[in-house]
């Protein structure tokens, strides 16, 4: 189901090691749509911004990327990243280059990246992997079913750079790898 280079077997020792010790923080990478998979696994996720800093889950602390609501979904369509809003709608929007240093920030503050691909299209995700690679964090790919497989994976080139890859993860299935993850 998953691929594990030899190379990153010991990233992730490490990374058990370090787990042990501290609560881990996570960014959790992926396309944001209003209500998506973040909101199962983050609770509170809906009605927090960036300025009010991480929240603490069960056994992690997410720290982004975070969202502005509307409650109409305004700020949740193609190539707004859940900051871009209409002009009828009130609130914060930011500038695309403050939203790529927000969200190099929240990767940089981040032990984990776990990674949700469930469009072909997600070229901000495929980034935000570059990003935290080379900020050698450790990086857990998901891929929704139909999306990739290890028979068929147009994504391999950020597959192979990720400590772990998985398949045919349903968005219903998150929750027991991120427990997984976290060996609870």
């Amino acid at each position: 189901m998953f691929r594990q280079g030899r190379k990153h077997r010991r990233h992730l020792v490490i990374f058990n090691i370090r787990r042990e010790l501290a609560m881990i923080s996570i960014y959790m990478a992926g396309k944001i749509k209003k209500n998506c998979w973040r909101h199962q696994l983050v609770p509170g996720l809906r009605n927090h911004t960036y300025s009010d800093g991480p929240i603490k889950c069960s056994g992690f602390t997410y720290v982004g990327p975070f969202f502005t609501g509307c409650d109409h979904g305004c700020f949740h369509g193609e190539n707004t990243h859940g900051v871009f809003g209409s002009l009828i709608c009130e609130g914060a929007q930011l500038s695309r280059t403050q939203v790529i240093h927000r969200s190099h920030r929240c990767i940089a503050a981040s032990d984990l990246v776990i990674c949700y691909i469930n469009s072909p299209d997600c070229y901000g995700t495929i980034a935000e992997i570059q990003y935290a690679v080379s900020e050698k964090k450790e990086v857990i790919a998901a891929f929704a079913p139909g999306i990739a497989s290890s028979q068929s994976n147009d994504f391999w080139f950020v597959s192979e750079q990720c400590h772990k890859t998985v398949f045919h993860v349903d968005e219903t299935q998150l929750g027991a790898l991120l427990k997984s993850v976290l060996g609870a």
